[in-house]
């Protein structure tokens, strides 16, 4: 079984979601257009589309999300260049 390539999320606003992803995360950006920014997300191709109606979960209190496995030093990493 080949680990997961592609998510797309629903976001708000694409230039924030571009400054969240690249710039404080670090992820690598690729194609961009109006409605959509590819970025590298630590191995996966995640997709960033500009739905704002779509970006908040149905339920009150829900929130899209998923999750990644670091190892320790890259979750310090991680956490250093948040802190900056």
């Amino acid at each position: 079984m080949q680990p997961i390539l592609h998510l797309s999320l629903p976001v708000r606003d694409i230039e924030e979601a571009r400054d969240f992803y690249v710039a404080a995360l670090g992820c690598q950006p690729a194609r961009r257009r109006d409605d959509f920014l590819d970025v590298w997300f630590f191995g996966l191709q995640l997709t960033l589309q500009q739905r704002p109606d779509e970006a908040t979960g149905s339920v009150p209190g829900s929130v899209r999300h998923f999750g990644v496995t670091l190892g320790r030093d890259e979750f310090d990493q991680l956490v250093e260049q948040l802190e900056q």
